[in-house]
């Protein structure tokens, strides 16, 4: 089962996870892309589902499941990949909008998760895959809210990872860097990326094949490029450095918002 399978990373990996034969559940908002990728995955004896959801409304989890073990008798992986951020000066976001990313984010991995997990123990075997983000181990200006999210989701996975040890049940956490999806164009609307993210994204397709590989790991957190391991390794090690990088791309964007709007720039430097 693969959430957020509409674009970017949740539909490579649903596509990969099709092309080594497996039968592929496919969960998202919007039924008609859902649909189209559903039939280009279908090939001879290979099946796949969609299940039109909103995974804000975590209570449709339980159901995402008993349908999936309906139809398909089991559920061998389980990849939560859904997620939405907004890049936004967090005094300006609404707590709707981070109680909803919250939900998305992490309280729907939770719900399927929790949902999963006595199928997986009857099978005795079975994998969780996280989807997170070089954020969630990284602090990230701008990003308040869906920083927040990506630690949570990572404490999540490592902390149920030691509980299901011994079970047959893994879990993983995946923590991919700039990619190239729609995340940005929805995630920019209030304030614009920097140009030097567009730079350094990698497509869908290298976080897609780490998360194909990670439902067979043991490892607790994987990097799917070197990049990312970079970010971690350096705000760990070095973190004088990181802040200073980090500042500098809060100044960037503020800047850039600014002349967008054709207004004066903020001084950032004198709201700390």
């Amino acid at each position: 089962m693969v959430t957020g399978a509409t674009s970017g990373i949740g539909r490579a990996a649903a596509r990969m996870f099709a092309a080594r034969g497996d039968q592929v559940v496919l969960v998202g908002r919007r039924a008609e892309q859902l649909e189209a990728l559903r039939a280009e995955l279908v090939h001879g004896d290979r099946r796949a589902l969609a299940m039109p959801a909103d995974l804000a409304d975590t209570a449709q989890a339980e159901e995402i499941i008993a349908r999936t073990v309906e139809s398909c008798g089991r559920i061998d992986i389980l990849v939560n990949n859904a997620a939405f951020g907004l890049q936004s000066r967090f005094e300006e976001m609404t707590l709707e909008t981070a109680a909803r990313m919250f939900a998305v984010n992490v309280l729907s991995c939770m719900a399927l998760a929790r949902a999963a997990i006595p199928v997986m123990r009857r099978q005795g075997s079975g994998s969780i895959v996280n989807v997170a983000s070089v954020g969630g181990l990284v602090a990230h200006p701008l990003n308040v809210a869906y920083c927040a999210t990506k630690h949570a989701l990572i404490g999540f996975s490592k902390s149920l990872r030691l509980e299901l040890k011994g079970s047959g049940i893994r879990v993983v956490v995946v923590c991919p860097g700039a990619t190239r999806t729609e995340f940005f164009e929805r995630a920019s609307a209030d304030i614009p990326f920097a140009p030097m993210i567009e730079r350094f994204a990698r497509p869908p397709e290298v976080v897609a094949r780490a998360i194909v590989k990670a439902s067979r790991s043991r490892r607790a957190l994987v990097f799917p490029t070197l990049d990312a391991w970079f970010l971690y390794f350096v705000d760990r090690w070095l973190p004088w450095l990181s802040e200073a990088g980090n500042l500098r791309y809060r100044d960037t964007v503020i800047r850039m918002a600014g002349a967008a709007c054709g207004s004066q720039p903020v001084d950032a430097s004198k709201t700390e």
